[in-house]
């Protein structure tokens, strides 16, 4: 997301923190921190990220499909 919380790119990777570096630097952007959903093996791809010098997120499952919902969906699961 950029300041104003406009979605720049979101994509899937494979669950590895060297595939994962390597697509964050391809983008060639900076990243303030990276949001991950929280699974049974996010633990492990956290701290290997924060090693690395990323600032990390685990996000709630639950909180991140409301966070995605349009406006329209949202509505009707209300």
């Amino acid at each position: 997301m950029d300041s104003a919380g406009k979605i720049i790119r979101e994509t899937k990777v494979a669950f590895d923190p060297d595939v994962f570096i390597e697509y964050s630097v391809s983008l060639e952007l900076e990243l303030q921190w990276i949001g991950l959903e929280a699974c049974p093996l996010s633990k492990w791809l956290y701290e290997s990220l924060t090693m690395d010098g990323f600032d990390v997120v685990l996000l709630e499952t639950r909180h991140v499909k409301t966070a995605s919902l349009t406006d329209y969906e949202s509505k009707i699961t209300a």
